[in-house]
């Protein structure tokens, strides 16, 4: 019982070393903002496509060279930064279709106001000024807290991926893991610092 406890803990403590980083911008910036909740579900989902390629790649690989580790990381990187850069020119794109729908109701509002001046000889009623200001309008998509936002997504399910598996597999097993390479940390550790650093080069690469 003892040594399954420690196993917990372990898990436990693993888990939120790997997951802390996406898991706090997640609670701290991105909950509070709906348009942020989509960025962070879409650039997850750029980077579970870029894994899908980068296992497609790993397929036809013949088995002499799966040996070599440079095999796949090179084509990986490539894949990940490809979805990446992918990822942003969509946002751009998008981000640039919603600047031309409020310049396009501006004008539209603007146009209407004279008509009605026109009509009633006079200026127009402006009570409702404050709802249909184009600023209230804007999703202010080119910012800090987007970009955050968009690597919190992308390092997330980067972490997930990396460290979801052998989180998995380790849950409720007797003893602890140590692998021949760092036999003086457990698996568990060694594989959330891994996953935690890459999920906040993922946060600073898309940012």
């Amino acid at each position: 019982e003892e040594e399954s406890m420690t196993t917990a803990s372990l898990a436990a403590g693993g888990a939120l070393l790997a997951f802390g980083p996406a898991g706090a911008l997640l609670l701290v910036l991105v909950s509070h903002k709906a348009n942020l909740v989509i960025v962070v579900t879409t650039s997850a989902f750029a980077y579970l496509c870029s894994a899908v390629v980068s296992a497609l790649l790993w397929l036809p690989v013949p088995e002499a060279l799966r040996g070599n580790p440079y095999a796949i990381i090179f084509p990986s990187v490539a894949v990940q930064f490809f979805f990446r850069a992918g990822y942003v020119w969509l946002y751009h794109r998008i981000e640039d279709t919603v600047e031309k729908s409020i310049e396009r109701h501006s004008v539209a509002r603007a146009r209407g106001q004279t008509r009605r001046q026109q009509q009633h000889g006079g200026p127009s009623d402006q009570s409702d000024d404050s709802e249909n200001d184009p600023a209230r309008l804007r999703l202010e998509l080119n910012d800090w807290s987007s970009g955050l936002a968009a690597g919190c997504g992308f390092g997330g399910m980067h972490a997930a991926l990396l460290y979801g598996t052998l989180l998995a597999s380790e849950v409720g097993n007797l003893g602890t893991l140590y692998q021949p390479s760092c036999d003086i940390m457990p698996s568990l550790v060694n594989a959330a610092v891994v996953a935690a650093l890459f999920s906040i080069c993922d946060c600073l690469w898309m940012l």
